[in-house]
């Protein structure tokens, strides 16, 4: 049995939600068969060298590497295409002719049995019917219609009719493209509803699970002698968003009203934005891309995800409750989680809330130990990567079965 991974990015460092999903999803793959390739782009030439390579070599066979380390020119040419087609946007930026054109090779000369592709922009490659005879698996992850609508209302004047335009094609694509695979996975129940496609008795949910490193790194000690509140992420959109406003909400009074007390931001970001909003501030600690992930989480006192417009399952929630620090986030962060409210983590509704439980922390070590605790064993005993280790094996025992008739 052989298989091929179709993703957007390098999965290494893994500082990104389309990155550690594919990777550890392959992991559970690499448990079944040995022969796994990987086609993908990679964007910094630190990341294709050393233990990038040795790590990505680790799971897939062979690598074919494409250099997306950015073109304007291509980029817009993409861009007009994509809007004459009434296609999204979005594509363009994932969209290279060198891509399909190895991808086309690939599929010349290999007989795949799984085609693994990760979200709908890479979907544009199998449009065109290759792969015929290969069972072919697109993980759509998080419904992209429905993230931008929760961001439309925080949008700027000038984005709303291009976030209109991608809003209405992307919900189109996401259902014209189903009809070129097989079946669909997603992070969660809500993102499976959201999306349309051409079988609706094909969709699963494929939960994300926790990286090992973290089930093992267990917070014990709840003291604090500083009050290190933690924010995870890659500083996107939403992050930024989500930061701007916890900052001028909550932290700008939190920080006067109790002392020693510190709100350190962890991720893969552009500090320049991040400056705009914190100034000189001396109570916050912008760190940026952190190896050790795990050792962040087990220092801190809590974790605030104070997201505003997000769907899927954010990985930092899982893998902060994993380690037993304990979360305060909004509806949108416990969605696809589930975890119960004061039992598992803190749920705060609106900006007042988010106060009192981050206050109520400060003030109560055993409070922060009974969310920790209790947060860690509700994810571990709920989330793993294995859900995808049992749908491959179906998947496999299916095309076995298949191939003996």
């Amino acid at each position: 049995m052989k298989a091929l991974f179709i993703v957007p990015r390098f999965l290494f460092p893994l500082d990104r939600g389309d990155k550690i999903r594919p990777f550890y999803i392959a992991k559970q793959l690499r448990k079944l068969i040995a022969n796994i390739d990987i086609i993908t782009f990679w964007e910094n030439s630190s990341e294709i060298k050393d233990e990038g390579l040795k790590t990505v070599r680790g799971l897939f066979r062979n690598l074919y590497l494409i250099d997306k380390t950015g073109n304007i020119v291509n980029f817009l040419k993409n861009a007009f295409f994509d809007v004459g087609q009434l296609r999204p946007i979005q594509l363009a930026g994932f969209y290279s002719d060198e891509f399909r054109e190895k991808l086309n090779f690939i599929a010349r000369v290999n007989d795949y049995d799984i085609i693994y592709c990760y979200h709908f922009r890479m979907a544009q490659y199998l449009s065109r019917g290759i792969f015929k005879n290969s069972y072919k698996i697109l993980d759509y992850a998080d419904s992209v219609p429905l993230i931008m609508k929760r961001y439309f209302k925080y949008s700027e004047l000038y984005e709303r009719i291009p976030l209109l335009y991608e809003i209405i094609t992307s919900k189109f694509y996401e259902y014209n493209v189903s009809k070129y695979f097989d079946e669909y996975w997603f992070v969660s129940p809500i993102d499976k509803e959201n999306v349309y496609t051409n079988d609706r008795l094909k969709k699963y949910v494929i939960p994300n699970g926790i990286g090992e490193e973290f089930i093992r790194e267990k917070k014990d000690d709840y003291r604090c002698s500083e009050f290190r509140v933690l924010f995870v992420g890659y500083i996107g959109k939403e992050s930024l968003e989500a930061i701007k406003v916890f900052y001028h909400r909550v932290w700008s009074k939190f920080k006067i009203k109790f002392s020693n007390v510190k709100f350190i931001i962890v991720g893969k970001q552009d500090k320049t934005h991040l400056n705009k909003i914190f100034g000189s501030d001396k109570t916050v600690l912008v760190k940026g891309y952190v190896e050790n992930l795990s050792k962040e989480y087990s220092s801190a006192c809590v974790l605030v995800a104070p997201m505003i417009f997000v769907a899927g399952v954010q990985n930092k929630i899982l893998e902060a409750m994993a380690v037993g620090l304990p979360v305060i986030t909004t509806p949108y962060g416990n969605e696809g989680i589930f975890a119960i409210h004061d039992k598992h983590i803190l749920i705060a509704n609106n900006w007042d809330e988010f106060s009192v439980y981050l206050e109520n922390l400060y003030k109560n070590v055993e409070l922060r130990r009974k969310i920790g605790s209790n947060g860690r064993k509700f994810i571990i005993k709920k989330f793993s990567w294995e859900e995808a280790y049992r749908r491959f094996e179906k998947i496999l025992s299916n095309l076995t079965k298949n191939s003996n008739h």
